[in-house]
């Protein structure tokens, strides 16, 4: 990423390419785009993911824009110029240029390198919030990441869960938002920020536990499901629950248990292994130190 020195005039080279892409405009050739959008709104967020977009050009891209929303677009391939408040800024793979309300922005291709991207728009009274985390802000509308290749694949990994509208989740969205924010920038986001991630860490660290197979994921596994860190999960279920995320994982295997106690007739060894316990008798002591009595006796009690 570049910014060319506008003070004498336009730079030529930037004129041509705009004249190139302008010219090319009217043929409606000039890229090929795959969006999808968001069904409703999420109750109780600030902000969130409204719209991805994959946009692959052909060497003949130009856009002006006066945007009314805020859209962010990471370059997958090629190179560009993007225009705004009158400097020019060369962007390339890994770049991110930002456009946000009330402020035109000027954009277009290399011809003889066409770009891709990966476009995200968000809405919300927090949008502009997740602007500044990336370094971007109305006068500078780009900005470059530590590493582009784990911050590319990281976008790609937000875009491509989005996209899946059978099986993502709020949650799921903005957790993932918020782990390409940070390997963008390098730096995890503090507890202040507009969204209260820990809370959202932990929502869809029950999703997944609630339908996963599976029960018996640890810490890590669960951590790598959410695409954070072991540490960022634990520190989430320590500022939301007040308590261990391991103690948590057990709770919940115990919780499972009690449900398959109630509604089947299977053996406690049996609920033990479908509940994430490998051993009956740890699962037995676990049982009765939580709700003061054996699983036999518990199912007794609860039986009709």
């Amino acid at each position: 990423m570049s910014l060319i020195n506008t003070a004498k005039g336009v730079n030529l080279m930037h004129d041509k390419w705009k004249k190139v892409a302008m010219a090319h405009t009217r043929q409606k050739t000039q890229f090929k785009s795959t969006f999808w959008l968001l069904d409703q709104e999420p109750a109780g967020s600030r902000v969130w993911l409204f719209k991805s977009n994959r946009v692959h050009c052909n060497g003949t891209f130009y856009s002006y824009q006066l945007p009314s929303g805020i859209t962010l677009r990471q370059i997958a391939r090629g190179s560009g110029k993007v225009r705004v408040t009158g400097q020019i800024f060369t962007v390339e793979k890994g770049d991110l240029f930002c456009a946000v309300p009330g402020v035109p922005i000027e954009f277009y291709e290399d011809p003889t390198n066409p770009w891709a991207w990966l476009e995200i728009q968000l809405r919300g009274e927090g949008a502009m919030d997740i602007v500044y985390a990336t370094g971007c802000h109305e006068q500078r509308p780009v900005a470059r990441p530590e590493d582009p290749d784990s911050s590319l694949a990281a976008i790609d990994a937000l875009v491509t869960y989005f996209e899946d509208r059978e099986q993502r989740t709020p949650f799921g969205v903005l957790a993932r938002l918020y782990a390409w924010i940070e390997t963008f920038s390098g730096k995890e986001q503090q507890p202040h920020t507009p969204l209260k991630r820990s809370w959202h860490i932990v929502e869809e660290a029950k999703m997944i536990l609630d339908s996963e197979a599976s029960p018996n994921l640890n810490v890590s596994q669960l951590a790598a499901k959410l695409n954070i860190s072991r540490s960022t999960l634990l520190r989430a279920f320590h500022q939301e629950l007040g308590m261990a995320a391991v103690r948590w994982l057990r709770r919940h295997r115990l919780e499972r248990s009690q449900a398959l106690l109630a509604a089947t007739s299977l053996p406690v060894r049996e609920i033990a292994t479908a509940s994430g316990f490998s051993d009956s008798k740890y699962f037995i002591r676990c049982f009765t130190r939580e709700f003061g009595m054996s699983p036999t006796q518990w199912r007794r009690s609860h039986s009709s």
